[in-house]
């Protein structure tokens, strides 16, 4: 039934047809498409799971890519792009909503039902950084929220961010920042500090001073 399937989905033409004036060779499909149908007993039983499916689908768009004239290339790509997108945006939100909680590669990728080296892969290719270090990042970037506008405990804080012990945190803060939590946040009081004017010591000598420059008493 699968290869069946596999088969339906190439075109019914000879090995080398013009399709919209454009010239490709379908021999190549069919040798592709037996080459993914071969593989399909490592996708799963016969009912096939959706991870599966999912795979196989992939596989067969990128064997119809490599012989699609160059008009359908571009529109594949380009639903594949989109595609690809919205799982990326799925997944995060998932890490963004659950950051705090003791996330696993598997779990982020099983939101959006792909494996985790395909997801890991795509991921990347989107965001620019690979799952776990977009989920380090966002961990980081809410702790020095927290270091610079509370008083939690640094131990506290690095649990509420999902690190598992508070040398596992220091040591990823300063290998991203250079310095250690503690050191950050009496960095960032000292700039807040700084940055608030210093005002005199009575509204009324800072009045008598300005008239007595003007010669009034």
């Amino acid at each position: 039934m699968r290869r069946a399937f596999a088969k339906a989905m190439l075109y019914p033409v000879k090995a080398s047809q013009s399709v919209d004036g454009a010239r490709f060779d379908v021999d190549e499909a069919h040798v592709d498409v037996d080459d993914v149908v071969r593989e399909l007993p490592r996708y799963g039983s016969s009912d096939m799971s959706g991870v599966s499916v999912i795979k196989f689908l992939h596989e067969i768009g990128n064997v119809l890519g490599h012989v699609a004239p160059a008009p359908e290339k571009a529109l594949a790509r380009g639903r594949r792009i989109g595609v690809h997108r919205g799982l990326v945006d799925q997944a995060v939100r998932f890490i963004n909503d659950n950051f705090p909680k003791p996330l696993r590669l598997e779990e982020i990728a099983g939101c959006v039902y792909l494996h985790p080296v395909y997801f890991s892969q795509v991921f990347k290719d989107e965001i620019g950084l690979p799952p776990r270090q977009y989920l380090l990042r966002i961990r980081l970037n809410h702790a020095k929220r927290l270091l610079a506008e509370t008083e939690l405990a640094v131990g506290d804080i690095a649990r509420e961010c999902g690190f598992r012990t508070v040398t596992y945190f220091s040591r990823a803060f300063r290998e991203a920042e250079g310095i250690t939590p503690s050191e950050f946040r009496e960095n960032h009081k000292r700039l807040r500090t700084a940055r608030v004017p210093s005002l005199p010591s009575s509204p009324l000598t800072s009045i008598n001073a300005s008239l007595g420059d003007v010669g009034l008493s």
